[in-house]
């Protein structure tokens, strides 16, 4: 215990008390961003339904991604954000050991297996590839308590997992809890037969609905307009990220085809079993694990068949994507997600195992054969490695690149010797009955997974990057580096660039969110990197990739952009350069661009044009003026008007009119939910305006217009859902065990 309690610290403390931070995938450029922004506005006693920060104003109380009614959000109110932020990622790594512990007890372990059960969970690659995913990762953390709740069955339990089911679904990514309903079924199916098995997982199930049905609703009002409801996805990304089959290489050797942490030396490296950078990183749930639940397989028959299913179909979805496209009506993607019942599976079979193989003079010998084996091929490996490097080079690696397979070589030959040093020390703690033995083992065998928590120091952050002096006062900027679907090819840099650290200092340099939003800088133009954007946005997003630079200086400045950040460029009209800078032989550019539209404004002239396409290149092409606003349909329009803004929040703006009627341009995105109203009441048409902005008709005379988004049913739903779970909590407390 003392070991893992150590092992974890190391990883943990630094990012507690602020030394270091996470810097990995989404974590850094989505939930980061999220995070800051949403911590701001609970500061200011709100929870908005729109983010004006992001592409002009995309959804946020609706976001999975933003767990906006998550209790987790309170640290950002007690602490400084950095210390929040990443408790989030260590107290949820605490809670998913304990969980599963709880859930491996309950299915027959005993406690040395518990403890086994639980390290190999919370230690697994499974559930440390998402600590890349600040939103699943509290989905997952929750996962075995509510597997428990149902297989304990009792009245006590069902409350308290009830809760845990609602905190698992306000974790946010609805794909994966989804996955929890199926096993929930089984596992309650297991120990209580049809009726008292569904019956239960059914209560813990709707007690789980009305605790989270603030996000529930959230997402209910901003799905429908969505791009991933009205669009779906391409079920060739519905399939994207199986799991190819040398894959499970992972399990005898923790990264065998790369490290995230590192793309120059450790990059995947095979685009044969990694075309793309695995969602998952690694499926090792440490080799004493992966020994133990096989010599447990006859007993927890379940877990054991659970794992082996889990497997199966994060392989078989890549083969049929058509199928759970059609299946989820177009939400699901990524086979990946299906080794969440493999990692739960395994790790409670290892835990049964243990009881199986302490004491067991026959599971020693084997262990220690096993062990032997290793220790062999390592060294047989070792002497036979140029035409090792040479058969990787040729088999697997992409382009048949020596110097990858040659340093995979190598990583591949030291974890073989350390497997085999590990199933050695394993073989005498279940000789000697030993169970700490195998316990320390295998969190030996875990700690290899380290570099999957990739971090960089923390005091490089503190400091706002030259480029922020440099906009003088401009927010609104385009990162075009950052942009999806991209503008400009990518920028070649050095290997020392390549590292997940590397790349973070770069995104920190070129004022992208990860570090922009809390300097205060906003994103017109950020991608939509979860589709739930307006499909309006994301269509001009589409059509900005496939213009030419001219088209988008015209869009950008009216879309009130102030600010573009490019690299490795020449000139364009129409930017003004503010600052460069050489990087890692690259050099990055800030400009600026002139006169941008301002926050509201009253064209001089409306351009009625239905036709989406030939609107973009009338604006893009320059046919159209900079205050000659395109619509879909005639109206009365007073080209004389004026208007002044008076208040601007996250779901709210207000402005005043002088005219004799006509439309004002709001630069927020269309969205449906946002209303229009005049002080005494009476509301107002609104309708999209070039293409994506949002219009207001105003009547004529003076007017004071409020555009706003209620979180009224949020706020009926989270009031609903606390006293829910009060009671629920109390009932728990009251009731037998």
């Amino acid at each position: 215990m003392l070991l893992l309690a150590a092992l974890y610290a190391a990883l943990a403390l630094p990012l507690v008390f602020g030394a270091q931070r996470l810097v990995l995938r989404d974590t850094l450029a989505t939930h980061r961003p999220l995070k800051t922004f949403g911590a701001a506005e609970l500061a200011r006693g709100a929870v908005p339904v729109y983010n004006p920060t992001w592409a002009l104003g995309q959804p946020f109380a609706g976001n999975p991604n933003a767990l906006p009614y998550y209790p987790g959000n309170l640290l950002y109110l007690a602490l400084p954000f950095e210390t929040a932020f990443h408790l989030h990622f260590v107290l949820h790594g605490l809670i998913a050991f304990v969980a599963m512990r709880r859930l491996a007890l309950e299915a027959g372990a005993e406690p040395a297996g518990g403890l086994l059960a639980g390290a190999t969970y919370a230690g697994s690659g499974y559930l440390l590839s998402t600590w890349s995913f600040y939103n699943l990762l509290a989905v997952v953390a929750w996962a075995p308590f509510v597997l428990w709740a149902v297989l304990r069955g009792s009245r006590r339990a069902t409350l308290a997992g009830g809760v845990a089911c609602g905190l698992m679904l306000l974790g946010g990514e609805p794909v994966t809890a989804a996955l929890v309903v199926p096993l929930m079924a089984a596992v309650g199916w297991s120990r209580w037969g049809v009726r008292g098995g569904l019956g239960r997982a059914l209560a813990v199930g709707a007690l789980g609905l009305a605790v989270a049905a603030p996000q529930l609703v959230a997402l209910a009002r901003v799905l429908p307009s969505s791009v991933r409801a009205l669009e779906g996805v391409d079920p060739r990304l519905a399939g994207a990220q199986s799991l190819h089959p040398a894959r499970l290489l992972e399990l005898l050797l923790p990264m065998p085809w790369g490290w995230p942490a590192d793309f120059g030396r450790f990059g995947f490296w095979s685009k044969r079993v990694t075309p793309f950078t695995p969602y998952i990183y690694s499926l090792h749930v440490g080799l004493v694990g992966a020994a133990l639940a096989l010599a447990g397989a006859a007993r927890a028959r379940l877990w054991a068949a659970l794992a082996a299913v889990g497997l199966a179909l994060a392989w078989l979805g890549g083969l049929a994507p058509e199928v759970l496209a059609a299946l989820s009506g177009g939400i699901f993607r990524y086979p990946q997600k299906f080794l969440l019942w493999f990692t739960l599976g395994a790790a409670v079979a290892a835990g049964l195992g243990l009881t199986r193989v302490v004491a067991s003079a026959r599971a020693a010998r084997i262990l220690g054969l096993a062990g032997a084996a290793l220790l062999g091929t390592a060294l047989l490996l070792r002497l036979a490695l140029d035409p090792f490097v040479a058969l990787l080079a040729e088999r697997l690696a992409t382009d048949g690149s020596r110097s990858h397979a040659a340093t995979q070589a190598g990583a591949w030959i030291v974890g073989l010797a350390l497997g085999g040093l590990l199933l050695t020390l394993a073989a005498w703690g279940a000789r000697r009955g030993a169970a700490w033995a195998l316990v320390a083992a295998q969190g030996l065998a875990l700690a290899q997974l380290a570099p999957v928590v990739a971090t960089d120091a923390a005091a490089l952050y503190r400091e706002p990057p030259p480029f922020f002096a440099a906009l003088a006062g401009r927010r609104s900027v385009v990162v075009v580096p950052w942009i999806l679907p991209e503008w400009e090819p990518g920028t070649p840099y050095p290997p020392e660039v390549q590292t997940a650290s590397g790349l973070a200092r770069l995104t920190f340099l070129d004022l992208e969110p990860s570090g922009g939003l809390a300097l205060g800088l906003t994103y017109p133009l950020a991608p939509d990197l979860e589709g739930i954007y307006s499909p309006l946005h994301a269509q001009l997003g589409r059509a900005l990739a496939r213009a030419s630079w001219p088209e988008r200086v015209r869009w950008m400045r009216r879309l009130g952009v102030e600010a573009v950040v490019r690299s490795g460029a020449g000139e364009v009209q129409g930017l003004v350069r503010l600052a460069s800078e050489r990087r890692w032989q690259v050099e990055t550019t800030l400009w600026a661009l002139p006169d941008p539209a301002p926050p509201v404004s009253w064209p001089r002239a409306l351009a009625v044009d239905p036709d989406p396409e030939h609107a973009f290149h009338s604006i893009g092409g320059g046919a159209l003026a900079a205050d000659v606003s395109v619509v879909a349909r005639p109206l009365a329009h007073d080209g004389a008007g004026q208007v002044r803004q008076i208040a601007a929040g996250a779901d709210r703006v207000v402005f005043e009119t002088d005219s004799a009627g006509g439309l004002v341009v709001v630069r927020r995105a269309y969205q449906p939910l946002l209303g229009a109203r005049l002080d005494d009441g009476s509301a107002l048409p609104t309708l999209p305006v070039d293409l994506t902005l949002l219009g207001v008709v105003v009547p004529p005379g003076r007017q004071r217009v409020t555009v706003s988004a209620s979180n009224a049913p949020e706020q009926g739903a989270a009031l609903f859902a606390l006293v829910a779970a009060l009671a629920a909590l109390g009932l728990a407390w009251k009731s037998p065990a």
